[in-house]
């Protein structure tokens, strides 16, 4: 007997399983149904009740003033609306509720006892969900239409939603953008004057105009001018940025040959590279060549790979400059090292803004942003050029800063 018992109990469980899982996908939504004919009424609450898939909750009544009122007051899924209500059309109460309500009027279904076309044109225009003859309505075209009404609503209110979310987020975002660029023009500026003065008064003493110096003072100045060089860098780069986003950064465009542009680049890191005992190597593309650049701007670019190669390598290594024309009147100019190089994991991070490697590895800049390549990158897409990277883990790394020629 106990068994039978606990097999009586099993099936119970599972067809109790089943009824929760049937009525968990029955879903639920509210009707207002503006219907003068109380009889009438009563029949499509009884053709609504054989929907498989909703429950309604149907509030009835019987004129179009008392649905402006409902609908201002209450919340519904759908409307079932009479085309002749006794104080106006149906149509009428839609384009009325839609002056009133805006995008957020529910779904209406309009019935008409004998409108006919012209019932079934105004309907259209005031973009009802539906339009039936109540002479062919039954409980099937009911509710497949309601069931569609409601779903259709459902789906747009989600939609607004949706969209008023992404509306506010964008908002945000742009606030915070704004408030960012913002800080970043005012530090800017803030910090670079005084920065600009500590560094012509430290110059001065490291060139003895205001007196003699010993050479552990010399030397603690020295180290005091590479700072404010290094944080000036870093201002510039956070204006850079906020240029670059807010679409003010311009080009001062010209044309100037592969040759003049690698040697400019090459002579501003001579000094780097010599006091690390680096050799520089350059070779350039035929004299005859031109390109169309803003040459300040694309001295910025390779001066930065240079001196992130210069940083990567080895004392005593070398860095060599090479430019070539491509079949696709581009002209590539590359910046080698044979440094510890960048796993293929980070060839497309390090132009992120802020990124930086794993200050754990030993191929890591330390001491920057993570904003020197992202802007260089930024300023290769101004000019209609594109930069990229070449690297394994300690066989270096080759970035190419390919440009658009007119040779």
């Amino acid at each position: 007997m106990k068994g039978r018992y606990q097999h009586v109990s099993e099936d119970e469980n599972y067809l109790n399983s089943i009824v929760n899982a049937v009525e968990a996908n029955i879903r639920s939504a509210r009707i207002l149904m503006v219907e003068d004919d109380m009889t009438y009424r009563a029949l499509c609450e009884r053709y609504l009740a054989k929907d498989p898939g909703f429950t309604y909750d149907i509030v009835g009544i019987s004129s179009a003033a008392i649905a402006m009122i409902m609908c201002m007051d209450q919340s519904f899924d759908c409307l079932i609306i009479d085309y002749d209500l006794p104080d106006t059309t149906g149509t009428e109460l839609i384009l009325s509720l839609r002056d009133a309500m805006g995008d957020k009027l529910p779904p209406a279904v309009i019935l008409t006892a004998g409108g006919g076309i012209e019932a079934a044109t105004k309907a259209i225009r005031a973009n009802a969900s539906d339009f039936l003859s109540k002479k062919d309505v039954s409980a099937e075209s009911l509710c497949r239409s309601v069931c569609n009404a409601v779903e259709k609503g459902r789906m747009k209110r989600e939609i607004q939603e949706s969209n008023e979310k992404l509306n506010l987020a964008y908002q945000k975002l742009q606030r915070n953008s704004a408030e960012i660029k913002n800080f970043y023009h005012t530090i800017s500026h803030e910090v670079k004057t005084p920065l600009s003065a500590i560094r012509e008064f430290l110059s001065l003493m490291n060139d003895e105009i205001v007196g003699p110096t010993t050479e552990q003072q010399s030397e603690l100045l020295g180290y005091s001018l590479e700072s404010c060089d290094q944080i000036a860098t870093h201002f510039n780069d956070l204006l850079d940025l906020a240029k670059t986003e807010t679409g003010k950064l311009k080009l001062n465009k010209a044309w100037d040959s592969p040759g003049r542009l690698i040697m400019r680049s090459t002579r501003g890191v001579e000094a780097a590279a010599t006091n690390k005992g680096i050799k520089l190597h350059s070779n350039s593309v035929d004299s005859q060549c031109r390109i169309y650049i803003d040459t300040n701007r694309i001295v910025q670019v390779l001066s930065n790979l240079l001196n992130n190669a210069i940083r990567h390598s080895e004392p005593g290594g070398m860095i060599q400059v090479e430019s070539e024309i491509t079949s696709h009147d581009t002209i590539d100019i590359k910046v080698i090292d044979f440094g510890c190089g960048i796993d293929s994991s980070n060839h497309d991070r390090i132009f992120d803004r802020l990124y930086q490697v794993n200050p754990n590895d030993d191929c890591a800049i330390r001491g920057g942003l993570g904003l020197g390549l992202s802007i260089a990158r930024d300023i290769a897409h101004l000019h209609d050029g594109k930069i990229f990277v070449e690297s394994q883990p300690g066989r270096g790394s080759t970035f190419t800063l390919q440009l658009p020629t007119g040779c």
